[in-house]
């Protein structure tokens, strides 16, 4: 892919997940003094994620040792594929409508697939021993165990149900420096219904006992995070801007946003009451930050301290005062794959579903 070679933004080792070549090769990562901003080893990266490694990591699988080659992939068919971009454009939507889609399926995988895990030793082994179905190149194992893992982690993080040290030397093992959390406890929380029913629905659709399921899936996790595992490549966390590919990930975004806005395919921009309500969070029904008059955290653009509502006219690409605007969307690279846009199916006569 164009994208990993040297020339743009660096092929990954596989065992360690570093970039050694091209302009981006070795970039490390920042220490910070704002403990709400670092990990256990003081590293800008999300808090729940204790990886020691000071450049930032991309693993693109799952399934294996730190240091050691992914062994689970992520199926082709669960990235953005030209049927999700077309139904993202091809519809009018709300403007909440519209950020929840490019959130979603049209861009998260992208993060998930490039971020990838570390840490999760033998992990095909341990989920096929669950009952997870195991294919040839394990997806159904990537989505139920890389993806349960990249779901919870957060958010059961932000409801103090797992747990990671205050700080960690730098010398420390990594396997010393490992989060903590208790399946019972987490089950008997009151928070388990808003966070993790949806996943005793899912475990169920593969003929399993959806309860106890979780139970085994929630022992898996923190068998791995006790052992300081469960490592997550930066693109896949909230620290995502650390790998440089992040920016070439929203560039694709605001340019199908500003195609929709140049042919007036969002019927409603309110913003009321908020936009991007699918992190769970136990204190606020809303994330500081995604409220239409919230001022732009990053401060000010072009000299102007911009709320959201603000930098969003402000980006309005019919108007004069936007100093760029996209090249027309024409769908070159999906035709060039030979996908029918007027017909949505393959050129072969393959139906898109």
């Amino acid at each position: 892919m164009l994208p990993f070679t040297d020339k743009w933004f660096g092929e990954a080792r596989v065992d360690t997940g570093h970039v050694e070549h091209g302009t981006f090769a070795h970039v490390k990562l920042t220490a910070s003094d704002y403990s709400s901003e670092v990990n256990s080893y003081g590293l800008v990266r999300s808090p729940w994620n204790s990886l020691r490694d000071d450049q930032f990591a991309r693993y693109f699988g799952a399934g294996s040792a730190l240091v050691v080659a992914p062994t689970i992939f992520i199926s082709q068919d669960d990235m953005p594929t030209c049927e999700i971009i077309y139904e993202v454009v091809n519809s009018k939507k709300s403007l909440f409508d519209l950020t929840a889609a490019l959130a979603g399926n049209a861009h998260q995988p992208v993060h998930m697939y490039t971020g990838g895990q570390s840490g999760t030793r033998n992990m095909a082994e341990r989920l096929a021993a669950l009952g997870i179905p195991r294919t040839e190149m394990h997806d159904d194992m990537y989505n139920f165990g890389y993806y349960f893992f990249f779901s919870n982690v957060k958010s059961l993080w932000r409801y103090h149900l797992f747990e990671c040290p205050a700080s960690c030397s730098s010398d420390t093992p990594q396997d010393q420096c490992g989060c903590h959390c208790d399946a019972e406890t987490i089950l008997a929380s009151d928070y388990k219904a808003a966070l993790l029913d949806s996943w005793e629905a899912k475990f169920s659709t593969l003929h399993l006992n959806g309860t106890q399921m979780l139970k085994e899936m929630l022992d898996l996790m923190c068998e791995y995070s006790k052992a300081g595992g469960m490592l997550q490549g930066d693109s896949g966390t909230s620290g995502s801007a650390s790998d440089p590919f992040f920016w070439i990930i929203h560039g694709s975004t605001e340019r199908l946003t500003q195609l929709m806005r140049l042919q007036d395919r969002v019927d409603s921009v309110s913003w009321s009451p908020f936009l991007f309500d699918s992190n769970i969070h136990p204190f606020t029904t809303s994330c500081s930050g995604h409220h239409e008059h919230d001022s732009l955290v990053f401060g000010a653009v072009d000299g102007y301290e911009f709320t959201n509502r603000e930098y969003f006219e402000y980006l309005n690409p019919k108007k004069a005062s936007l100093p760029y605007v996209y090249d027309n969307f024409q769908w070159k690279h999906c035709e060039a794959l030979g996908y029918d846009i007027a017909d949505r199916k393959w050129w072969n006569g393959t139906q898109v579903h």
